[in-house]
This record gives structure tokens, sequence and C-alpha cells, in this order.
């Protein structure tokens, strides 16, 4: 398979530098969410958390907060979804981690604020919200983008 989906990558873009791959445990269930910093012009890295997949086009019900942040502003961001209820067990499902949600956000905006300057937006989508009986929240995919327009994509 590994070989197979390298010669594709090489037909589609022969100038491309392939290193390998990432094979990673396939992640199931969960609630989808959306994590992600950018730089605002006039505020500077903006964090923004809201529910992921078709939930963050449609609902546009985003949290936002301009960094730096504390683990309460963190936490205050998950609950004010006002899809919260959906992260808190809605329907009989068991309720997500939460703290591993916050300390993700967190996570990401020490990831921001580090990179300063060189950092125009960073998204972790999705990002799988889960019970703690299940190891929490997972990033499954993330986007990484350089005041320079590089960018570089990683799959957990």
């Amino acid at each position: 398979a590994f070989e197979r989906t390298l010669g594709s990558a090489r037909a589609a873009r022969p100038e491309a530098r392939l290193e390998g791959a990432l094979v990673a445990q396939m992640v199931q269930g969960g609630v989808e969410c959306i994590a992600g910093v950018h730089r605002d012009p006039v505020f500077g890295p903006v964090l923004m958390f809201g529910l992921g997949g078709i939930h963050v086009e449609t609902l546009r019900d985003v949290s936002l907060r301009v960094l730096p942040i504390t683990r309460d502003d963190a936490l205050s961001m998950v609950r004010e979804l006002r899809a919260f209820s959906i992260l808190d067990g809605a329907r009989g499902r068991a309720p997500v981690d939460v703290d591993s949600l916050a300390d993700a956000l967190c996570a990401l905006a020490d990831f921001a604020l580090r990179a300063g300057d060189s950092l125009a937006s960073a998204e972790i989508n999705p990002l799988i919200a889960r019970p703690r009986t299940e190891g929490g929240c997972v990033a499954v995919d993330a986007l990484v983008v350089g005041r320079a327009g590089e960018s570089a994509s990683t799959h957990h």
C-alpha cells in the first residue's frame, strides 16, 4: 500500500520531495472539533475553537480569544459554544474530556506565541473530542502556515 501511494504521489507531483510516510492509528468515534490560530493584523494571534466538520461551516459556532490566554480562558472557550451540549453528553452519550480540549487549546496558544511573527496560521482539523476513558482529545490533522507562505501538513 505504501509503494502504491508513493507511486501515485510521484506520478501526480514528480517535483515533490517525498521522504516517507506516517502511519497512525485510525481514530473513530468522538466529536469533530476544530482549533486554530491566525495572526490578525490589528490584534495579533487570535485563537479559535468550535465544532468541526459541517458544524463549523453551517453553524459558525466558534469562540475566539486574543492571545495570550489562561487555562480558564480555554475552558470558557469550550463551554461557551451554543452547541456545548453535544460535547457535554447530549442524548445519553458520554461527555467528552473538556479538560483535554482545554489542554490542547493552551498548547496551540503556546505554540503560536513561541512561533511569534514567523507564524501566519495553524489549524488542527479535526481535533477529535472523546471521553476521558477513551483517551481524551486527539489531533488527527494539522496545517501550519508560516509568514513566508510555506505550509506543512501533518497527520496523526
